[in-house]
């Protein structure tokens, strides 16, 4: 997509979240972004704050039972994450279902040797990045977002408890309950290849425009974690300075 784009330094790229849980290559990612360039942007995906989570319960967990796991070990790692999970299910706690749901953390210490040190320096990368990047362009004021955008809480209805719920999770609502007066919204989240879903267009970028808000909605999540099973499933990548669109099969 780099070399599409032919992005140089002089650009600015902005990346929309979600950086662990899809595809093969999560330990590469993660330490892509904590060398990032700087004309990097990198905002915080549900599955970013999910990963944060986990990590935060195995560190709790740790600390509260005084198991003493050698943060350098690999194999201490293993231990740590088995006995979370055993503990979770024995105390019937709701977050067992959860823990760990897509196998990430599971992955990146049994195939990549991951040590507990290392989990804990990319949950604290993923926590220290923002939700939102806001600038202006074409006379718009632009926001950049995981999911969606509202200015107040009581545009969001009583779903979220808080407003950056809405930033990670919000999905047709981003339409109904969020935008901002004469602006443009990004996001992802939801991928239209998703039949059904509000967004749905067969792996093109997705646009909305709000009369009443003067608001244009973009969703640029096009599948591609799924292109093993979607042949609509792409990569895309939208030019705020013109919205031009470029897709890369």
């Amino acid at each position: 997509m780099l070399e599409l784009l032919k992005m140089n330094d002089e650009d600015l790229l902005i990346l929309a979240g979600d950086y662990v849980d899809r595809g093969t290559q999560t330990c590469e990612l993660l330490n892509w972004l904590a060398d990032a360039p700087p004309n990097v942007i990198t905002l915080k995906g549900n599955h970013d704050a999910e990963f944060v989570e986990n990590v935060n319960v195995m560190r709790q967990l740790d600390k509260v039972e005084e198991l003493d796991t050698d943060p350098d070990s690999n194999e201490d790692a293993g231990i740590l994450l088995d006995t979370v999970t055993y503990m979770l299910k024995k105390r019937g706690s709701e977050f067992a279902a959860f823990f760990d749901y897509y196998g990430t953390i599971s992955a990146l210490i049994k195939k990549n040797k991951t040590t507990f040190k290392e989990l804990c320096r990319w949950a604290d990368m993923l926590v220290s990045f923002p939700y939102i990047y806001s600038n202006r362009f074409n006379g718009r004021d632009c926001i950049v977002v995981h999911a969606g955008y509202a200015e107040k809480m009581e545009n969001i209805g009583e779903k979220y408890k808080t407003i950056e719920e809405f930033y990670l999770y919000a999905r047709a609502d981003s339409i109904t309950n969020g935008g901002i007066q004469g602006g443009m919204i990004v996001a992802g989240h939801t991928p239209t290849i998703a039949k059904g879903e509000f967004c749905y267009s067969q792996g093109d970028v997705y646009k909305y425009y709000d009369r009443n808000k003067d608001c244009i909605y973009y969703d640029i999540d096009c599948g591609c974690a799924y292109y093993e099973v979607d042949p609509d499933a792409t990569m895309a990548c939208l030019r705020l300075e013109d919205e031009e669109v470029f897709y890369l099969k």
